[in-house]
């Protein structure tokens, strides 16, 4: 039976009510550091190494990696083992350090306090050995969640600790510890637990208590109801702690949850996971200094009349279109139901044989489909085992696939790809990186670095370095054979082939007496409708024109065309 892939439609519309409602709960996370201050914790062990001081560093470390990852979630920070208590209800031995709140510069300045100083925390907040009611760490976390008004975010809580029992054997105290966090647990909160072993040969038992409310590798019976954002418990050296908790909450999240249609009355529940995504720039934002404070600057966008210079509010604006010289208006369930094709979810349209799918298809990145009815299963040591789903490509249109450039045929496509990869790994750029670096220093007001533009090609480097492999990979490929002029020729075909129409019209712009034409950059915008060619005007030439005949430009060029075009026309019938 020969393989076949499945042509599906996915109804993606952003704007859409139920799109919305369909999205994942958990898009935004909140985890809140509970971090033991006891003696222990900053006694220095046998590598000079300060377990509180190191928590701190992979907590700073962390924070600053949501950041530039994930803006949106929220941090809040606990140390516990104090002799100063810091929460709403006097709970002994419990100091609120940080609340739940969106990470700032301030914040992580006051943790490079605590980390150039690990003794202020001593001083300021003590450090103690008695035994309290662990049940009332979790009463704190939970109050600080609920006045964070974090409903709808996944809630974490992350415990640092090298105490394996926290209890100290009293009964009483385990047995309403593991109750109120059972709460926690039942209320959608997710507990961890990053056990420190005080040195190489010490051992730290989680049977004692935390194996009670935290899961860990090979504890199936404490998986079965977990999310796919599940984070295992784990315990090990002082070492290892900075990494275990910078790669935390790195799980899989879903992209999206829809209804998956495979044929009449066969609909499943799918979710829709992207395994690889391109790292960008984020969207610059605007701040101003008042005093101290950088705060960022709110944008408002409000509507005035042209004709009574009064403001507009959301009543008194209505969508239209062009139309035969009118406004056609529509309301806002005019156009949702303009833009609803169908309700959002995949839809199997039909199978064709496997052959017919090239390698050169997949332009963008792929989505992983994943039956939601079906929770992961996970080997010992807590790796998935085989995912039951499959991938989803995104076949392109015709004009997402680019002209294919003079070339040879290869005969052995896997020998070029092998030669290729030095040069690859070798001239990796790292400016993006060096972005974020130049952020972080101004915001945390450190000495800057001169950057070092790597968007400049290293010559010596790849002349000493790669010289043999850039011929290997020429010959291997049939491009040995080529001159630059054959690459350029084949690059104006591409452009003109591109441009189509356009070239053919921008060469009859002479006018009807047979005149010589105008240059583009000369011609006005009434000439150039007049001469078919304002798809080759500039969007701010299109803006600047209709502002000046009292008319409110789009956004689109195509709805900008059409404006000035519907313009002229009644001006020219006029």
């Amino acid at each position: 039976m020969p393989y076949e892939y499945t042509s599906v439609s996915l109804s993606d519309e952003e704007d859409d009510e139920n799109y919305e409602s369909s999205k994942e709960y958990n898009s935004k996370e909140v985890t809140i550091y509970a971090i033991d201050c006891r003696p222990s914790m900053l006694e220095a062990d046998q590598n000079g190494d300060i377990p509180l001081l190191v928590t701190l560093k992979s907590t700073r470390a962390k924070i600053v990696d949501i950041i530039d990852s994930r803006p949106n979630d929220h941090i809040g920070i606990i140390l516990f083992g104090t002799t100063e208590s810091n929460n709403p209800h006097n709970k002994g031995h419990i100091y609120i350090l940080q609340q739940v709140d969106l990470v700032d510069a301030s914040r992580i300045k006051e943790l490079d306090l605590l980390i150039n100083n690990v003794n202020l925390i001593k001083d300021r907040y003590g450090s103690s050995d008695a035994v309290f009611p662990f049940s009332d760490l979790f009463w704190v976390c939970s109050d600080l969640l609920v006045n964070a008004s974090v409903n709808q975010y996944f809630k974490r809580i992350i415990i640092i600790t090298n105490n394996e029992d926290p209890t100290g054997r009293n009964a009483q105290y385990r047995k309403a510890a593991i109750q109120r966090a059972q709460d926690l647990k039942d209320s959608g909160t997710e507990i961890i637990l990053f056990g420190v072993k005080e040195n190489e040969d010490a051992f730290f038992d989680p049977n004692l208590f935390y194996s009670d409310i935290a899961a860990f590798p090979g504890n199936d019976d404490k998986q079965e109801d977990e999310s796919d954002n599940r984070i295992l418990s784990s315990i090990g050296n002082l070492k290892d702690l900075f990494d275990r908790i910078k790669t935390s909450q790195t799980s899989a999240r879903s992209e999206f949850r829809l209804p998956f249609e495979i044929g009449p009355n066969l609909t499943i529940g799918v979710r829709g996971y992207n395994m690889v995504l391109e790292q960008k720039i984020g969207t610059p934002k605007y701040y101003f200094a008042e005093g101290e404070q950088t705060l960022e600057v709110t944008s408002v966008t409000r509507w005035k009349c042209l004709d009574t210079n009064a403001f507009l509010t959301p009543i008194d604006i209505r969508k239209a279109y062009p139309y035969g010289g009118e406004d056609i208006i529509f309301t806002e369930q005019d156009v949702a139901a303009i833009q609803t094709v169908n309700n959002p979810g995949l839809l199997v349209l039909g199978f064709r044989d496997i052959a017919f799918l090239k390698s050169h298809y997949q332009v963008a990145h792929p989505y992983f489909i994943y039956p939601d009815e079906s929770p992961e299963k996970l080997d010992e040591l807590g790796n998935q085992i085989d995912p039951p789903g499959f991938q989803l490509i995104i076949l392109p249109y015709a004009d997402e696939i680019r002209q294919v450039p003079p070339h040879a045929e290869v005969q052995d496509y896997q020998e070029a790809a092998d030669t290729m990869k030095p040069i690859i790994h070798t001239l990796k750029i790292r400016d993006l990186i060096n972005h974020k670096n130049m952020i972080q220093r101004a915001a945390l007001d450190t000495e800057p670095e001169v950057p070092v533009d790597n968007c400049v090609p290293n010559y010596e480097l790849i002349e000493s370095t790669l010289s043999n492999e850039i011929d290997a990979f020429k010959r291997l490929v049939g491009l040995d054979t080529l001159s630059s002029q054959d690459i350029l020729d084949n690059q104006a075909q591409a452009q003109a082939k591109k441009r189509g129409a356009n070239t053919s019209s921008s060469s009859a712009t002479a006018s009807s007496e047979g005149q010589p034409s105008k240059k583009l950059k000369e011609m006005t915008i009434a000439e150039h409708w007049k001469n078919g060619t304002l798809e080759m005007v500039t969007n701010p030439s299109l803006k600047e024109f209709l502002t000046s005949v009292n008319i409110h430009p789009k956004k689109l060029k195509k709805d900008l065309i059409d404006q000035v075009d519907g313009y002229l026309k009644v001006k020219t019938e006029g």
